[in-house]
């Protein structure tokens, strides 16, 4: 973990830069090696780090909730995970935010008011569908059921909507016209589907 920590904080990432920079006797014994790693040995490592901070989240999750570290308000957001040009798997994809291409991937999250994560999916690009987003709010209420959830405009859609009311919840997302000739004259989609879901949830 050490020989990893110093690299990254140098900007050096990927199996093999790493593994030439852990060739430097002063930096792999200043690590606690009692040789330099190979190759192996660090993908190895890698694979089972994986592994561990997947069970060590999903426990911190499930604890979360019943813990009160969740307050009533859940942000959902798409973020941009920048690859290395090795990664064959990564993909050109486009962020609207800053107006430029990337290589890498993307990724939608669900947190809390705090900052903590309580569900995410990877996706292809930054600009998730929106099948992705109700599954991440669906595994983000597996949790615990919020009171409001923020998005962007980008998650002005009418199933989204429905679906938190539904459940109770206050979606809170700008109204986005898109390419419609009659737009609504409203701030926020909620305004328009509330009549419907009266019943469900309550405006305050």
């Amino acid at each position: 973990m050490r020989g990893f920590l110093h690299c990254y904080y140098k900007d050096i990432y990927g199996i093999r830069p790493v593994e030439r920079k852990l060739r430097n006797t002063v930096v792999w014994l200043s690590c606690g090696f009692d040789r330099p790693p190979s190759r192996d040995a660090l993908d190895r490592f890698l694979t089972d780090l994986e592994h561990v901070v997947d069970e060590v989240l999903n426990r911190l999750v499930e604890r979360a909730g019943p813990g009160g570290l969740l307050d009533s308000t859940y942000c959902i957001d798409s973020t941009d995970v920048r690859a290395m040009p090795a990664d064959q798997d990564a993909l050109k994809c486009y962020d609207p935010t800053d107006d430029e291409y990337y290589h890498g991937y993307g990724c939608t999250i669900v947190s809390t008011g705090q900052k903590i994560p309580i569900a995410a999916e990877f996706t292809e690009s930054k600009q998730a569908p929106e099948e992705t987003a109700m599954r991440v709010t669906r595994d983000a209420f597996a949790v615990a059921k919020p009171i409001w959830m923020v998005g962007d405009s980008a998650y002005d859609t009418l199933d989204w909507h429905d679906h938190l009311l539904a459940a109770g919840v206050v979606p809170v997302a700008p109204y986005n016209a898109r390419n419609t000739d009659d737009p609504k004259d409203i701030e926020y989609r909620v305004e328009n589907r509330t009549e419907q879901h009266s019943e469900d949830v309550q405006l305050k």
